[in-house]
């Protein structure tokens, strides 16, 4: 899970986000699950803001 997955603190988060858009990467899914999910769909935004990639 870990190899495919955004899990973990923002900062982590961000870190893999830049390593899969480095890797040619235009486009992820983001599936939120659990009792909150807009804050998981927040702390994606602040990882995205985080790591530098323009999203669209």
């Amino acid at each position: 899970m870990d190899a495919t997955g955004l899990i973990g603190p923002v900062d982590r988060i961000a870190q893999k986000m830049k390593a899969y858009a480095a890797a040619g990467v235009t486009t992820l899914a983001i599936t939120p699950y659990g009792p909150d999910r807009v804050c998981t769909l927040e702390i994606a935004a602040e990882a995205l803001r985080q790591s530098g990639v323009q999203g669209s």
